[in-house]
């Protein structure tokens, strides 16, 4: 009737990771409950030999589209932004894309990346897109191991880089990309105060259910 079984799940911290294996790409409501708005998330598992033991961590990274929205009312809000609020919509989904691509390139091929949304109505673009970046990994992620770099954010949480500027994630096989850690931009250690306001690295380890995007420029 009554049970301590413990099911939590042990988390990789910051740093660069080597050899952990993606084990699930999947569309789901944001909340552990089944309510919240639907996310696209890549769960990477590395088992990690402790003493004779060997515990599995995990990184989940979750994906919420864009909101259109929200980044017009930060755009007209930030100091001599040098974007209009279109321009900053299109900046925000070019790079949103261009990550989403990084993270499946290191299992697909390059040409098979090219595809558009079109449709107008935000929530289902986001389906439509989700469904076609799962359709299009199917399962040709497994048999690969993945090395990738997890940095804090303003609130000291491991995440993916915010963008793929820099490699961020590569195929353990692909010796000629190198993943380090960019400071002062990236941080892998803890601070009291961390400075969250940054748009332009950091990470996008977010909770929020608010980002939309109705057009998904692959």
């Amino acid at each position: 009737m009554y049970n301590f079984s413990d099911d939590q799940l042990n988390y990789l911290g910051a740093g660069i990771h080597k050899e952990a294996k993606l084990v699930k790409i999947s569309k789901e409501p944001a909340k552990n409950d089944g309510t919240g708005q639907t996310v696209l998330r890549f769960t990477y598992q590395k088992d990690i030999k402790i003493g004779e033991n060997t515990t599995p961590y995990f990184y989940i990274y979750t994906a919420f589209p864009v909101n259109p929205d929200k980044i017009i009312e930060f755009n007209v809000n930030k100091p001599n932004s040098k974007w209009s609020d279109e321009q900053a919509v299109q900046n925000e989904l070019k790079w949103f894309s261009n990550k989403i691509k990084h993270i499946l390139g290191t299992f697909v091929p390059k040409d098979k990346l090219v595809f558009k949304i079109n449709e107008k109505d935000l929530e289902k673009a986001w389906d439509a897109f989700c469904d076609k970046v799962i359709e299009l990994a199917g399962k040709s992620y497994e048999g690969h191991s993945f090395d990738f770099k997890l940095v804090l954010d303003g609130k000291d949480r491991p995440g993916f880089p915010k963008y793929a500027f820099q490699p961020f994630i590569k195929n353990s096989m692909n010796t000629a990309v190198k993943l380090a850690i960019i400071p002062p931009y990236e941080r892998t250690e803890p601070i009291e105060q961390a400075d969250d306001s940054s748009e332009e690295w950091g990470t996008d380890n977010k909770t929020e259910d608010n980002k939309e995007s109705n057009d998904l420029p692959f």
